[in-house]
Protein backbone atom coordinates (compact mmCIF):
# COMPACT_ATOMS: atom_id res chain seq x y z
CA UNK A 1 0.00 0.00 0.00
CA UNK A 2 1.35 3.31 -0.63
CA UNK A 3 0.80 6.56 1.67
CA UNK A 4 1.09 9.52 0.79
CA UNK A 5 0.57 13.15 1.92
CA UNK A 6 -2.66 14.49 1.39
CA UNK A 7 -2.34 18.38 -0.68
CA UNK A 8 -4.29 20.87 1.29
CA UNK A 9 -5.57 22.27 -1.97
CA UNK A 10 -7.81 18.97 -1.78
CA UNK A 11 -9.91 18.85 0.77
CA UNK A 12 -13.04 18.12 -1.86
CA UNK A 13 -11.43 15.57 -4.02
CA UNK A 14 -7.67 14.59 -4.98
CA UNK A 15 -5.91 16.14 -8.54
CA UNK A 16 -6.35 13.80 -11.31
CA UNK A 17 -2.79 13.01 -11.21
CA UNK A 18 -3.38 11.20 -8.09
CA UNK A 19 -5.82 8.48 -7.70
CA UNK A 20 -6.07 7.63 -4.05
CA UNK A 21 -9.02 4.98 -2.91
CA UNK A 22 -8.86 5.68 0.56
CA UNK A 23 -8.03 9.42 2.96
CA UNK A 24 -7.15 9.13 5.86
CA UNK A 25 -7.53 12.13 8.27
CA UNK A 26 -6.35 12.47 12.00
CA UNK A 27 -7.32 14.96 14.42
CA UNK A 28 -5.08 15.89 17.51
CA UNK A 29 -6.51 18.41 20.19
CA UNK A 30 -5.31 21.66 20.46
CA UNK A 31 -2.46 22.30 23.02
CA UNK A 32 -3.93 25.95 23.87
CA UNK A 33 -7.41 26.65 24.76
CA UNK A 34 -9.41 27.82 21.91
CA UNK A 35 -6.79 27.27 19.28
CA UNK A 36 -8.29 25.33 16.19
CA UNK A 37 -7.68 21.48 16.19
CA UNK A 38 -4.57 20.66 13.95
CA UNK A 39 -5.14 17.49 10.98
CA UNK A 40 -2.83 15.59 8.98
CA UNK A 41 -4.30 13.26 6.14
CA UNK A 42 -3.34 10.87 4.06
CA UNK A 43 -3.76 9.27 0.35
CA UNK A 44 -3.69 5.84 0.07
CA UNK A 45 -3.00 3.93 -3.41
CA UNK A 46 -3.22 -0.03 -3.36
CA UNK A 47 -4.73 -1.08 -0.37
CA UNK A 48 -5.49 -4.75 -0.54
CA UNK A 49 -8.71 -3.60 1.12
CA UNK A 50 -10.78 -1.63 3.49
CA UNK A 51 -9.83 -4.26 6.19
CA UNK A 52 -5.57 -3.30 5.58
CA UNK A 53 -6.68 0.56 5.38
CA UNK A 54 -8.54 0.25 8.86
CA UNK A 55 -6.10 -1.44 10.08
CA UNK A 56 -3.19 1.35 9.18
CA UNK A 57 -6.00 4.08 10.42
CA UNK A 58 -5.98 2.09 13.63
CA UNK A 59 -2.25 2.32 14.63
CA UNK A 60 -2.20 6.20 14.53
CA UNK A 61 -1.78 7.97 17.52
CA UNK A 62 -4.38 10.62 17.65
CA UNK A 63 -7.61 11.89 19.65
CA UNK A 64 -10.07 11.31 16.39
CA UNK A 65 -9.31 9.74 13.10
CA UNK A 66 -11.24 9.63 9.93
CA UNK A 67 -11.62 7.13 7.37
CA UNK A 68 -13.08 7.92 3.27
CA UNK A 69 -13.25 5.63 0.42
CA UNK A 70 -13.07 7.75 -3.27
CA UNK A 71 -16.07 7.54 -5.26
CA UNK A 72 -16.70 9.18 -8.53
CA UNK A 73 -19.24 11.94 -8.94
CA UNK A 74 -21.33 13.87 -11.53
CA UNK A 75 -23.98 16.49 -12.45
CA UNK A 76 -25.29 18.58 -15.16
CA UNK A 77 -23.50 22.04 -14.90
CA UNK A 78 -25.75 25.22 -15.75
CA UNK A 79 -24.73 23.95 -19.98
CA UNK A 80 -26.01 20.75 -19.33
CA UNK A 81 -22.63 19.72 -19.92
CA UNK A 82 -21.59 16.53 -17.38
CA UNK A 83 -18.93 18.04 -14.23
CA UNK A 84 -17.21 14.81 -13.27
CA UNK A 85 -15.66 14.90 -9.60
CA UNK A 86 -13.74 13.01 -7.01
CA UNK A 87 -15.65 12.79 -3.70
CA UNK A 88 -14.51 11.23 -0.13
CA UNK A 89 -17.27 9.12 1.93
CA UNK A 90 -16.88 8.46 5.29
CA UNK A 91 -16.53 5.08 6.15
CA UNK A 92 -15.78 5.36 9.87
CA UNK A 93 -14.57 7.94 12.58
CA UNK A 94 -15.80 11.29 13.36
CA UNK A 95 -14.69 14.82 12.77
CA UNK A 96 -12.25 16.03 15.90
CA UNK A 97 -14.94 18.71 17.18
CA UNK A 98 -18.32 18.45 16.27
CA UNK A 99 -19.35 21.60 17.76
CA UNK A 100 -16.60 23.56 15.84
CA UNK A 101 -16.28 24.76 12.49
CA UNK A 102 -14.12 23.74 10.07
CA UNK A 103 -12.84 26.11 7.43
CA UNK A 104 -10.31 25.63 4.35
CA UNK A 105 -8.60 28.89 3.77
CA UNK A 106 -6.79 28.83 0.09
CA UNK A 107 -3.21 31.68 -0.19
CA UNK A 108 -2.66 32.10 -3.47
CA UNK A 109 0.67 34.27 -4.35
CA UNK A 110 0.36 36.98 -7.24
CA UNK A 111 3.86 38.28 -8.39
Amino acid sequence: MDVRTAHPLTAMGAPFDVNPEYRVRAWTVPIEPGSAWMVDEWDLVGASGVEEVLTWAGDIEADSVEVFVQVMDSRRDVHGEIDERRRFIRLSGHPADDGGESVTVRFVKNE
